[in-house]
């Protein structure tokens, strides 16, 4: 692995291996696993050493937790349509005679 692969400064941490530390895509890649508690001890190591010298990275991760919080903000499911709404519906598709796409009107 050549210095040339990490568009961070690596090089800036000299008791670091390169082998101990994530590319930029590594870290991408294996971030939900991270997050998830899925990674094993060594990702998590390689993603944490990547994120204390990419600034990069870690604005990727803050938009991403970001991103997550949004989503967990939002409402999980959907509210369940009440037995009422779905009889209307049915009531309204059996009032309508279903058109047949093979016949063009016309």
């Amino acid at each position: 692995m050549t210095l040339s692969r990490f568009p961070c400064n690596v090089a800036a941490v000299p008791e670091v291996s390169l082998h101990m530390v994530f590319t930029c895509s590594q870290l991408a890649r294996s971030w939900g696993d991270v997050q998830d508690g899925q990674a094993s001890a060594y990702t998590r190591r390689a993603a944490s050493l990547h994120l204390a010298i990419c600034a990069r990275c870690r604005r990727y991760v803050a938009q991403l937790e970001r991103l997550q919080g949004t989503l967990k903000g939002l409402k999980a499911e959907a509210e369940a349509p009440s037995e009422e709404s779905l009889d209307r519906a049915l009531a309204a598709l059996d009032a309508e005679p279903l058109s047949d796409p093979d016949r063009s009107e016309g």
